[in-house]
C-alpha cells in the first residue's frame, strides 16, 4: 500500500548541518519510541494536510496574494499559510536559515522567545523546546512547547518539508516544563519549501500550524490570535533571510561548531 513517507526521503537537519549542539543525549530506546511516534504521526498528519478540503479564512488578491485557510471539521483549529511572494533563496536555505537556532529569537520575537535545542534524535529529527511570545496585547501568556522535528525531501520533485508534532511523554524528563509556564501542545505544523518554476534561487514556501495552547483559552481568542501569529511569521522569515542572504553568514554565528 502506497505512503505519503513513501514518496520522501529523510533529509538533513539544517541545525546538525551547521554544526549545532545539542543540550542532552537521547538514550536509544526513546530514540526508537520518537522516531515511531513522529512517523506514524506524519504518515496521518501529511496525508491530512495535503488531501485538500482546505477553506478560505482570510487573505488578500493580488500578485502577492497572501492567503491563510483553514481545515474545516477539525477538532483544534488548523491554519495554513500560503503567499504567491517567493522567498529569497533555494528551497534549502530558506529551509535552513529559518529553521529553530540560536539567532531566530532576535527576527521572531514578536511570535517566539526561545529555542532550545534539546537533543538530536536521528540524522534528520530533533528534539526542540520553544516558548511562544505573548499574543493579542497579554490575554494570551507563554506556552512552552516539546516538539519532535523532523525533515525529508521529496523524491519525485526535490521540494523539502519540516514536520514537527509533540514529543512523547517520555521525551519531557530530557526538558520538563517549569511549574510557572503552561505546556501547550503542537498536534502538527508542516512547512513545505519549493523551488519558483524556471529560477530556483527563489522559493514558495507554505506552512501550516495546529496547536493547542491548553489553559482553557476560548475559541474566539485564538482565532483571531492564529492568523496574526501565522502573518508575522512569515514576515519574520524575510527579515531573518535579509540577514543571512547565504548559509555561511548563519554557520559564522554559531555558539559552538561540534568536531
Amino acid at each position: 500500500m502506497a505512503t505519503i513517507l513513501g514518496q520522501y526521503e529523510p533529509f538533513r537537519s539544517p541545525y546538525q548541518m551547521i554544526g549545532g549542539k545539542f543540550l542532552q543525549t537521547v538514550p536509544k530506546s526513546l530514540q526508537a519510541k520518537m522516531l515511531s511516534h513522529l512517523e506514524s504521526r506524519a504518515e496521518q498528519g501529511l496525508q491530512d494536510y495535503l488531501s485538500g478540503n482546505w477553506k478560505a479564512f482570510s487573505g488578500k488578491a493580488g500578485r502577492d496574494a497572501e492567503v491563510i485557510e483553514e481545515k474545516p471539521d477539525e477538532p483544534v483549529m488548523m491554519l495554513r499559510y500560503n503567499s504567491t511572494k517567493s522567498f529569497p533563496g533555494t528551497p534549502w536555505e530558506v529551509m535552513a536559515v529559518t529553521y529553530g537556532h540560536h539567532v531566530k529569537p532576535r527576527y521572531f520575537a514578536d511570535t517566539v522567545t526561545s529555542y532550545e535545542m534539546v537533543a538530536q534524535v536521528s540524522n534528520h529529527c530533533d528534539l526542540m523546546k520553544s516558548i511562544s511570545a505573548p499574543a493579542m496585547g497579554g490575554m494570551i501568556s507563554s506556552r512552552e512547547f516539546l516538539d519532535v522535528v523532523c525533515n525529508y525531501r521529496c523524491k519525485r520533485t526535490g521540494s523539502l518539508i519540516t514536520y514537527a508534532t509533540e514529543a512523547p511523554e517520555e521525551a519531557y524528563s530530557l526538558a520538563p516544563t517549569p511549574k510557572h509556564r503552561i505546556r501547550g501542545s503542537d498536534l502538527q505544523s508542516v512547512f513545505i519549501f519549493r523551488p519558483v518554476p524556471g529560477n530556483e534561487e527563489q522559493t514558495l514556501a507554505e506552512f501550516s500550524f495546529c496547536s493547542d495552547p491548553c489553559g482553557g483559552l476560548p475559541k474566539w481568542l485564538l482565532r483571531q490570535a492564529m492568523p496574526v501569529t501565522m502573518k508575522a511569521y512569515a514576515v519574520n522569515m524575510r527579515k531573518i533571510l535579509a540577514a543571512f542572504p547565504s548559509l555561511a553568514d548563519l554557520v559564522l554565528e554559531a555558539p559552538e561548531a561540534a568536531g
